[in-house]
């Protein structure tokens, strides 16, 4: 079986960078998965992504299907002939589908009569015959939120099409895609490269591509290359400035990562340019300046050892020119005009105090059936003041939380968070401190939107953490008690991340709350009117506590060995899990567990019998060893409830290891299921006792050990 290298490319307008990776990543991942579901063998595949191309090559790839084993069953003999014994229409459909001659058919016995049979081989299939629907599977089966239509044509895609190739080896193999035929011709770059390209061979395109069209396909080479030239004028600026300390300036890392990631899906060739700004601009609080460089001109901006913004930028350009100046000159112009707008909404914003905005609180709706933004301002106020009792806060701290409540919105309402939305509360900060509020206050407000995203900063402060909970929790059962929901991937009013906040500001800060208690005090600070949505948001939050748990590499068997997960302390329930993984590589775990197990087994399968049953009495003793192990259970109890309340769960789980020699006696030397109803029953009120003593550390029935 002959095998060649097959190249995939889908050429089209320029794709949306902040998609291009998924993109990149999801066609992969279809086409492998594909190959293999079709028992195509091949050697190894690499994707490649542009700002106007998505491209596959999978090296060595079979020309064919292996013979394919077949094995069916057809209508009844009765239904495959007629009565002069020549094939029905069914019988001549059942020879078609498997490619056969009447000759070759063969006869089953089954619960239905005699039916029609084959078993054999079917020849595989060429790679010219799979590979076009392998590929339009992989176009269909793409994350694309929106597809586009374009012309009069009824088709669509995530951008207009312009090209469609599928060589294999130097072979194009023919399909339509879009309208449009398939070639060896693609497109280099708009400015560098002109007319078509034609492709000799897979293995060549990449090189073929650089050398001809000024395209440099793989994007983790396009990365590269960014950052080995940022390195090249970060190092001659530290020369210049003598400064050896100078960095991108980075205020999270996801964001930084993320903007570096747009940035290569932008540029097809990089080019990058340090560029200045008038210094005059640094008046103005740097995150401002990041968010204008950062979010509008995809640029890096550039900082000291103490992250002090420095008056350069670097820019990436997909243009090479022979006169970089012009382009850095360009660049510098956009900037200013783009910082210029930055300073004139700060400075505009000071001129108002930040209090002087609260009026509008009342006339801005935040969700139709939810009211106002005063409507939700006063509900958090009235749910962070609970907290403060919860928490054993003072007077001191309600009435700051409750300043900070009626402040963190406000910036809402200024130029600055209108233009650059992602500023909420960092400006909110700026401008209660020029108004003359707190520190604290001030910081409260802008940790008050913390974490914005999985890895973000929490907040630290009694005033934020009261705060970010309150909103959060208000914003859960809010949306939850008018039914809006998440469903599936769509999450609109980010509930997820909302339950996901609280539950890491909360472990983070080892509050002594549970989960239980906060959503019961969001719903209570609601209106009569509105619906309780309790169940619903407590199977919400249920569900999110277990992923965090599951991201702190808790296992599955141990989580759900645990009690329940929302009416415990949340930093409670992290240590109890880490002492049951602990207990599972004790020595005696295995018999536990398997003893926990089997009184679990026995308890449930006569849970009728168990229900209403006495206690246990020495009445109904036949064998010393129960009274024996009812002593033992007792006496444990005693020791464990200390440990527990110490939250000393490893202690705890050590003493049920000690049952382990009377427990196997036991097993050993007693038939549970006596033929006298009352030792039985007897027996049975030792067993209960015995697994209420167990789940007082835990499920230890779900704990999964080696050879269990």
């Amino acid at each position: 079986m002959a095998s060649h290298d097959l190249l995939i490319e889908i050429l089209t307008e320029e794709l949306p960078p902040k998609r291009l990776q998924r993109l990149e990543d999801a066609f992969l991942q279809s086409v492998e998965q594909q190959l293999s579901e079709h028992q195509l063998a091949f050697s190894g595949i690499r994707s490649f992504a542009t700002p106007r191309r998505l491209a596959l090559m999978v090296e060595s790839l079979a020309d064919q299907q292996p013979p394919q084993k077949m094995e069916r069953k057809g209508p009844s003999v009765a239904h495959a002939f007629d009565a002069e014994q020549q094939l029905t229409p069914a019988g001549e459909g059942f020879l078609r589908s498997c490619g056969i001659t009447r000759e070759q058919l063969q006869t089953i016995e089954t619960d239905k009569g005699v039916c029609l049979y084959y078993a054999g081989e079917k020849v595989g299939l060429p790679i010219t015959q799979l590979i076009p629907d392998i590929v339009k599977k992989a176009l269909n089966d793409l994350p694309i939120p929106k597809a586009m239509r374009w012309g009069d044509h009824e088709f669509s895609f995530i951008r207009p099409v312009h090209s469609v190739m599928l060589l294999y080896g130097e072979q194009v193999i023919p399909a339509e895609f879009f309208g449009k035929q398939t070639s060896r011709c693609t497109q280099g770059h708009r400015q560098l490269s002109r007319g078509r390209i034609d492709i000799s061979f897979p293995k060549n395109y990449a090189v073929e591509l650089e050398e001809k069209g000024c395209v440099i396909v793989d994007r983790n080479e396009r990365k590269a290359i960014i950052l080995q030239q940022i390195d090249v004028i970060l190092d001659a600026l530290r020369d210049v400035l003598d400064r050896p300390t100078l960095q991108i300036a980075i205020t999270q890392q996801q964001e930084y990562d993320d903007l570096l990631d747009e940035i290569t899906a932008l540029v097809e060739l990089p080019k990058v340019l340090l560029c200045r700004f008038d210094p005059a601009f640094l008046n103005v609080p740097k995150e401002a300046l990041m968010a204008s460089m950062q979010g509008h001109q995809k640029c890096f901006a550039i900082a000291d050892h103490s992250r002090q913004i420095l008056p350069y930028f670097i820019t990436v350009s997909n243009v090479h020119s022979d006169d970089e100046t012009a382009v850095v000159r360009g660049n510098e112009r956009v900037m200013r005009a783009r910082l210029s707008d930055a300073k004139f909404f700060y400075e505009s914003d000071l001129k108002t105090p930040l209090l002087d905005y609260s009026g509008r609180l009342a006339t801005t709706i935040y969700q139709e059936k939810l009211g106002t933004l005063q409507d939700k301002v006063d509900r958090v106020v009235a749910l962070a003041k609970r907290l403060v009792v919860h928490l054993k806060g003072d007077a001191g701290l309600s009435a700051s939380v409750e300043r900070a409540a009626r402040l963190c919105r406000l910036d809402l309402f200024t130029q600055m968070v209108g233009e650059f939305p992602e500023l909420q509360g960092t400006m909110g900060k700026y401008y209660a401190l020029h108004s003359g509020e707190p520190s604290e206050i001030a910081c409260a407000i802008e940790e008050y939107y913390w974490p914005r995203f999985s890895s973000d900063h929490l907040p630290t402060s009694p005033i934020s953490v009261i705060l970010a909970l309150a909103d959060r929790l208000d914003t859960m059962v809010g949306f939850f008690s008018i039914g809006c929901l998440p469903t599936g991937d769509k999450d609109p009013f980010g509930l997820r991340r909302a339950a996901l906040g609280v539950i890491k500001i909360v472990i983070d800060n080892t509050l002594s709350v549970t989960i239980d208690g906060l959503v019961r005090d969001a719903i209570a600070v609601f209106p009569e009117s509105f619906a309780s949505p309790s169940t619903q948001v407590f199977l919400f939050f249920h569900e999110r506590v277990k992923s965090v748990l599951l991201e702190k590499n808790i296992p599955s068997d141990v989580i759900h060995a645990l009690p329940e997960l929302l009416t415990q302390p949340l930093h409670h329930i992290v240590e109890w899990a880490n002492a049951l993984q602990s207990f599972k590589s004790h020595p005696d775990a295995l018999s536990i567990v398997q003893a926990d197990k089997r009184v679990k087994n026995i308890l449930e399968k006569n849970k009728n019998s168990v229900i209403g049953i006495r206690t246990f009495s020495n009445d109904y003793v036949e064998k010393s060893i129960e009274i024996s192990v009812f002593n033992a259970i007792n006496e444990t109890q005693k020791n464990i409830l200390p440990r527990l309340q110490q939250l000393d769960y490893a202690s705890a789980l050590g003493m049920l290891a000690r049952l382990k020699p009377i427990i196997d006696q036991f097993f050993d030397e007693v038939m549970v299921m006596a033929e006298d109803q009352q030792v039985r029953h007897n027996r049975f009120s030792l067993l209960k006792q015995l697994r209420e003593l167990f789940l007082q550390c835990g499920d230890l029935s779900e704990l999964q050990l080696p050879h269990d």
